[in-house]
C-alpha cells in the first residue's frame, strides 16, 4: 500500500486496523488515511463465506476444519489489506459516524 498523497509506502499490518471509527496517519507526510468498501472487499467477503460454508459441510475432522477456516481468515486478511485503495479522510463531528472521506 501507498499513501495517495506521498506515495509513501504503509506496512499492510497497519492497514487491517482501519475501522469505520479508526485511521491510519502517514509517517511521512501525516495525513488521515481510510478506506472505502468498494466492490472487491464484497467479492472477497462473498468467497470467504463460500469457501467457509464448503470447509464446514465437508466430510473433515473437525481440527483440520479449524486449522482450514484459520488460514483462509488469515490469507483473506492479507489479500484485502493488500488490494484496498487508501483515501484521505476526516473525523465526523459526530464519533458514532466514524471518518468522511475525502474525494478529490
Amino acid at each position: 500500500m501507498q499513501c495517495p498523497n506521498c506515495a509513501n509506502n504503509i506496512y499492510w499490518i497497519k492497514v487491517i486496523l482501519i475501522t469505520r471509527w479508526t485511521s491510519i496517519k502517514c509517517s511521512k507526510c501525516t495525513i488521515e488515511l481510510n478506506r472505502k468498501l468498494d466492490t472487491n472487499f464484497f467479492l472477497l467477503c462473498s468467497f470467504s463465506i463460500a469457501v467457509t460454508i464448503f470447509i464446514v459441510e465437508a466430510s473433515l475432522s473437525m481440527l483440520l476444519k479449524v486449522i482450514l477456516i484459520s488460514c483462509l481468515i488469515v490469507i483473506s486478511t492479507y489479500i484485502d489489506s493488500m488490494i484496498i485503495k487508501l483515501y484521505r479522510s476526516r473525523k465526523n463531528k459526530n464519533s458514532l459516524l466514524g471518518y468522511n472521506i475525502i474525494d478529490d
